[in-house]
């Protein structure tokens, strides 16, 4: 798998939880858990680097909770709200 398709895999959830300021929940395998948010990190690092070849503020801290089988994001200082 290439990396256009892997990011294609986990647009769906990042864009959930780029749109909205409340917390997104997903729940999945603790196996799985450390792929996942690596995913979404690294998805996250690609959209910064694209906003910042434009000018456009970085996106704020990407904060993630573990509560056993729930993974809970939330991005509390959008870039794009400012």
């Amino acid at each position: 798998m290439n990396q256009a398709e892997l990011a294609a895999r986990y647009k769906a959830l990042w864009t959930a939880i780029r749109s909205t300021s409340d917390p997104v929940t997903v729940r999945c395998p603790v196996a799985v858990q450390a792929r996942l948010i690596n995913r979404i990190q690294k998805h996250k690092c690609r959209v910064n680097m694209a906003r910042k070849s434009v000018g456009l503020p970085s996106l704020g801290k990407l904060v993630i909770q573990r509560n056993g089988d729930v993974l809970t994001f939330s991005l509390p200082e959008n870039g794009e709200l400012f």
